[in-house]
């Protein structure tokens, strides 16, 4: 009994320093996608964008794609976490939810 909570100790502490080290690199990264800027629909198939700092600067509206890595005549925009937010760095919770999900 004793060398089986071990194990999961190990196993949950694992978890939590992953955790850490996601929200840190990704913590917001899953909610950004490409939309088409003339009807804000996402573009498909889904493609994650990285904004730079002058979208968030002006609002998000710095140009057609030309900002950030989506394609011509699309803009990034905060559309929110995939799998009814459930996959997402934002939080501990659903940090740990999406490193169980990764793992198992």
């Amino acid at each position: 009994v004793l060398a089986l909570l071990t194990v999961v100790y190990l196993i949950f502490f694992s978890f939590v320093l992953f955790g850490i080290a996601g929200m840190d690199a990704y913590a917001f990264a899953f909610r950004r996608r490409c939309v088409w800027a003339d009807t804000l629909e996402v573009k498909l198939p889904e493609s994650w964008c990285k904004a730079n700092e002058a979208d968030y600067l002006t609002g998000g509206n710095a140009g057609l794609g030309f900002n950030s890595n989506c394609g011509p005549l699309q803009v990034c925009r905060d559309i929110g976490a995939p799998n009814l937010g459930f996959l997402s760095y934002a939080n501990m919770a659903t940090t740990l939810l999406t490193i169980f999900q990764a793992f198992s």
